[in-house]
Order: structure tokens, then sequence, then C-alpha cells
């Protein structure tokens, strides 16, 4: 889904815009500090209900207002809106509440590649680990609701495990009702996430196909050993769990190793050739959702050209044509590769908070 037309009012200093956008490449320019970057994060807001600068609300919301609105009205016709104050959200979707954010993410799915995007290899499991169930979610429908079902029965057996005193003294009959829901829902999640990286290598190995400078390798592991089921890993740990308080392995551990050759990326792959690879997998996940979902995803490219060689520059907006996807780019006024003409192109100027058509 492609936004034809984007609101935004009093996020952070902008107070009022509306932007009119190309289904295809939209480019941000100005001065650090204009408001470029916010324009972005009113998109990635409204999809996901946070930006990838920040989760919280106080930031966004411009000085000395009280709430934040973006609105959206897509090329399918679908209106979606979210409202912030300091205490609440709001998300509407053609008028009417929409009771989670998800249903706002699965119309509009948006991706983002900043300055920060490194932290997919530098950051904690945790973060790769998200990184993955973003694509997963677009593409498996039935993900959410295990991974919802899971994460449900987790929470119950760790305040099992953290309580013990305060619970009956029958602690391991209570955890095993919660146990057998975290069981059914770990294989489901397991093989969810194995299918998935399965084929996302493929469209990585694709994306990199002309380059033998980027020797980018993943690898899935899902957080308990592989040669036990996790009943009986649970039951292996039981001991151990009790003493820590919480449930140390299962698909809440699971992670993504990234490699840059034979090493782990995160040790030996430069900033420059990290931030190679974070837009290798934000590609190769846009162009797996686009072949799969049949639906054209949103990607948000912020300063997306700095700390990289001249011989990079080319080959990403080479990687950016090819997607199926409507761009978002932020820019200095520095020249830059643009995409070939029969590409609809559109270009913004962002001065102090306003953004103004200039093609």
């Amino acid at each position: 889904m492609a936004i034809k037309t984007l609101f935004v009012e009093c996020l952070r200093n902008i107070n009022s815009a509306k932007i009119e956008l190309s289904p295809a490449f939209n480019f941000f320019y100005g001065q650090n500090g204009a408001g470029k970057t916010s324009v972005l994060e009113a998109v990635d807001l409204i999809s996901n209900g946070r930006t990838f600068r920040t989760r919280y609300t106080k930031p966004l919301i411009k000085n000395e207002k009280d709430k934040l609105t973006v609105g959206a009205y897509l090329f399918s016709s679908t209106h979606i809106k979210i409202e912030k104050t300091h205490k609440e959200t709001r998300a509407i979707k053609d008028g009417k509440p929409a009771t989670k954010q998800s249903q706002i993410s699965e119309i509009l799915p948006v991706w983002s590649i900043h300055p920060n995007s490194h932290n997919i290899i530098q950051g904690s499991r945790s973060t790769r680990r998200k990184f993955m169930d973003k694509g997963v979610f677009h593409v498996k429908h039935e993900f959410y609701p295990a991974w919802k079902t899971y994460q449900k029965a987790l929470e119950q057996r760790n305040y099992l495990l953290a309580h013990p005193k305060t619970t009956s003294k029958n602690l391991k009959e209570q955890a095993k009702s919660w146990e057998n829901a975290m069981v059914s829902s770990a294989g489901q999640l397991d093989d969810y996430r194995r299918c998935y990286i399965q084929e996302l290598t493929t469209y990585i190995d694709k994306t990199i196909a002309e380059r033998n400078d980027m020797p980018i390798r993943v690898a899935y592991k899902r957080g308990w050993g592989e040669d036990m089921s996790f009943s009986e890993c649970l039951e292996n740990n039981w001991d151990k769990d009790v003493e820590r308080g919480y449930t140390q392995m299962g698909p809440h551990r699971a992670g993504l190793n990234l490699f840059w050759g034979k090493y782990p990326a995160d040790e030996h792959a430069s900033r420059g050739q990290q931030k190679i690879v974070a837009i290798v997998l934000v590609a190769a996940q846009i162009k797996m959702f686009c072949d799969q979902r049949a639906k054209k995803g949103i990607l948000l490219a912020d300063d997306i050209y700095t700390e990289l060689d001249d011989k990079y520059l080319y080959w990403i907006t080479k990687q950016l044509n090819d997607l199926d996807a409507q761009i978002l780019i932020t820019k200095t006024n520095g020249n830059h590769p643009l995409p070939p003409k029969e590409k609809e192109v559109r270009m913004f100027h962002v001065k102090h908070g306003r953004v103004y058509i200039s093609q």
C-alpha cells in the first residue's frame, strides 16, 4: 500500500504539512534540523506506533502542544490516522478506532534504513529477533496469533517462577498448563521463522549476486537446543528456571546471526560495511514481501548516502530502483545518484519545519 497524501500536525518542528507523494521516489532535502527526518518519522509512526528514532511520545510532540496527528490517504482510498497525546494513543482506520496497532501495520507495511541501522548488526539479540519477526509478520498471517499466545503463556510461567512463595505449593503443576500452550505455539514460531529465513537467504543471495565484495550470510537460531524438543527443554531446565526465576530458553531467545564472510559481522565488518549489511537485509525483506503478498511496501531511507564509498552509491540506487516500493529519502543539497527517468520522482524542500514541493 502506498501513501497518496500525508498529513502531519505538531510533530517535532513541523506545525502543519500536507504532502502529495509519488508512488515511487520522494526526495526530501534541506539543511540539518529543517525537519526532513521528521517527515519520515511521521510515516513510521502511523505504521508502527513509534519511530525509528524514539519509542517515546514526549520528544515527538511539538513544543507547547498537547497532541500530534499524522494521517494518510492511501492510493487504495483507505484513510488511516494516529493521534498521540502525552497520555494516550488513538489509531483510526476509515473513521473507526483500530483496536490494535498491528491492524494498521498490516495495512501500511513500513521499513526503514537510518544512521542507527547498524544496530541490527551491533545491537542485542532482541534487536535482530525483532527485525526477523517483522518480516515474518508481514508474510505469514498465522505468525502473530502464535506469537501472542506464546508471549502470554511465557509471561504467566515467568510470574509463577518469580513468585514461588506467593503461589500454591504445586508450582510445577500450575506451570504445566502454561507450558502446554508454550510448547504448541513454540513449534509454530520455529517453523515460521525457519522457513522465512530460508527464503530470505535466497533474496539476500540475489541482491548481492553481482558483487564479490559483499560476503553476507545469515543463520537462524531457534532459542533452544536443536537436539531436543521444547517440552524436553522445559523439563530439563526446570530446576534452573526455578532458581533464576524466569524461563531461560525458548522462542523468546531466538536469534539471527549475521556474518561478513566467515566471521561475525559485528566483529569483522567496518561501519560502512555494516550499513551495507543492513541495507541488503532490508531490501531483501521488502522484495520478499512484495513478491509473496503482491503489495507495495514503503521504505524510509534517512541519510542513506553517508559513510559509504562512491563504489556503493550507484549500486544502492539500483537496489532501490529494483524495489516495488514507495520510497522516501532524505538528503542534503549535495548531488547524489537519482533513479531512472521512467520512475516518478518528486522533490521536496524542507525548511524550518515547512515542506515545499520543488519538482
